[in-house]
């Protein structure tokens, strides 16, 4: 069970560092403009709030096996640009590269599947999934 629950908070911190990385700076913002194909931004959450983490999941990853819409490989994307701007400190660059890293990580889908499929059942009967209102 305390392997579920790590998941989980490891997927949501990288979720919200990713998150905190384009608001934090006009410049990485910038970059999210130019090269984005969509108006879509990335939101961080309230900690304690499932929900607020179920609308930064979906954004990013879209539904439990439905991946329309989604900005997981946009982001990939538009980490590159960040990646090869000189303007951009290393640490910044370093850290890009850890959340790239996090993103593909085989985890990291089998976390976010299973998390988008709790948030499911949470939605349509939130009374019943005492697992996920325990993990998440």
């Amino acid at each position: 069970m305390t392997g579920i629950v790590v998941a989980g908070a490891t997927l949501f911190s990288l979720l919200n560092d990713i998150g905190a990385c384009f608001r934090e700076s006009h410049q990485r913002m910038d970059i999210w403009r130019r090269h984005s194909t969509t108006v879509k931004r990335i939101g961080t959450f309230e900690q304690t709030s499932w929900w607020s983490k179920d609308v930064v999941l979906k954004t990013i990853f879209g539904s439990f096996n439905n991946p329309n819409r989604a900005l997981f490989t946009e982001i990939i994307i538009i980490f590159n640009p960040i990646i090869a701007n000189e303007e951009i400190h290393a640490i910044i660059k370093s850290g890009v590269l850890g959340y790239i890293e996090g993103l593909l990580k085989f985890e990291t889908a089998l976390t976010v599947q299973c998390t988008c499929k709790c948030f499911s059942v949470l939605r349509h009967s939130p009374n019943t999934c005492k697992l996920c209102n325990w993990i998440y």
